[in-house]
């Protein structure tokens, strides 16, 4: 769990031999990956797909659901405008109906292949260009299309709380709230304020920013933080960040390549850090992520690699886990020191639906040089904020 602003609530463990941590997080990241690839691929080439389409004047919802998980593939065509869902593995069966108006002209239902694996193909015939959202579920997929001027869902709050310890130290606790806007068709907008206390040394940072949706497949992110601090020793010091990102959808549905150049100040420290990413999705039930972070300018000297595997079980139940390997300087964690230490973290957590919302909480753990840190962080997700003034159907 590497961010600039990421402090986190600790827990602590006696401490066993750096060997071992690193082959028990490696482990238990295989495993994950294993769990989510063999849930993945527990399809019956025999299920039914039932299709439904309903909506309204300015909004459709095309829901798509089956026996057990969707294999699919989806692909946007001009000339004239419609959108193709492909899904593996199922026998088709009609439903649904045709919206009188709407974004959605038509629909039609097909079996395009029985042999070697049946598919069945979703065709939207489209009244213009619109650009859908696409919501997964683990036997469902959702496309959602919304006419210009449509009003969009509603955002979310975030309001985490972390409690760390060091060994040797005082340890800490970092408090954030964080708002993300609606999205659909427009710019979302992102703020937050976070205040943290760590190690003799406390700081406040607000921060903000917005993702913009660049054609269909590239995303364009850009986020400031700006805040200061103090050190035990009555020093102040400036907390700034500015950062720029470009993901870019390689295979639909699957593949994605994140981009980021990072520019952080903090007390005496100050420099770029660049990061590329990977994560590939190939199935419904999980998602991997791999990534390279090194600065590129200043006195960071950090220089590390980062994996990380989410699989999504029944009932909305996500487990989660990762680790970080590496040299960075310790400020990336919020701790300020004097020189770039070799660090491991591993860390492991689970998310799961709570009337509505979504509470997360993950243990982590950090050696960073000689110091140990636990952190326990909990961070509960909300929607919240305006939305459309009509009943949205929902996948």
């Amino acid at each position: 769990m590497i961010a600039s602003n990421g402090g986190r609530y600790a827990w602590l463990r006696p401490r066993t031999k750096s060997e071992s941590h690193r082959v028990k997080a490696v482990f238990f990241i295989l495993s994950l990956a294993a769990l989510g690839s063999a849930s993945g691929h527990a399809q019956d080439a025999g299920q039914r797909l039932t299709v439904e389409l309903a909506g309204t004047a300015v909004e459709t919802v095309l829901r798509i659901s089956g026996e057990g998980d969707l294999a699919y593939e989806t692909r946007r065509l001009a000339d004239p405008e419609r959108f193709e869902v492909d899904v593996r593995g199922v026998i088709r069966s009609s439903g649904g109906r045709r919206p009188k108006d709407g974004p959605v002209a038509q629909m039609r239902v097909q079996q395009v292949q029985l042999e070697p694996e049946p598919i069945s193909r979703v065709t939207l015939d489209l009244r213009g260009p619109v650009e859908p959202t696409i919501e997964r579920r683990r036997s469902s997929v959702a496309v959602v299309f919304r006419s210009e001027g449509a009003a969009a869902p509603r955002g979310a709050l975030f309001v985490s709380l972390d409690l760390s310890d060091l060994s040797p130290g005082s340890g800490g606790d970092r408090a954030a709230v964080d708002w993300v806007g609606p999205s659909g068709g427009r710019p979302t907008w992102f703020a937050g304020l976070a205040t943290s206390r760590m190690a003799g040394t406390e700081w406040h940072v607000g921060r903000f920013g917005a993702v913009v949706k660049a054609g269909a497949r590239n995303t364009f992110e850009g986020e400031a933080q700006v805040g200061g601090g103090r050190t035990g020793d009555d020093d102040g010091f400036d907390y700034r960040v500015i950062a720029a990102a470009l993901t870019r959808e390689l295979v639909p549905g699957r593949l994605f390549l994140r981009l980021e150049d990072r520019y952080l100040d903090v007390d005496a420290v100050r420099g770029n850090l660049a990061e590329a990413a990977f994560t590939f999705v190939p199935n419904p039930r999980l998602s991997t992520r791999l990534a390279y972070t090194r600065s590129t300018g200043g006195n960071f000297e950090t220089d590390y690699v980062t994996g990380r595997v989410d699989v999504f079980l029944e009932n909305r139940l996500r487990v989660l886990g990762g680790v970080a390997l590496g040299r960075s300087r310790p400020e990336i964690f919020d701790v300020i020191g004097e020189a770039a230490l070799d660090f491991e973290e591993a860390y492991v957590g689970v998310a799961f639906p709570v009337r509505g919302s979504e509470l997360t909480a993950v243990v982590d753990r950090l050696e960073l040089g000689d110091v140990e840190r636990g952190t326990l962080s909990l961070s509960l997700r909300v929607p919240w904020g305006w939305g459309g003034d009509r009943e949205r159907v929902k996948p």
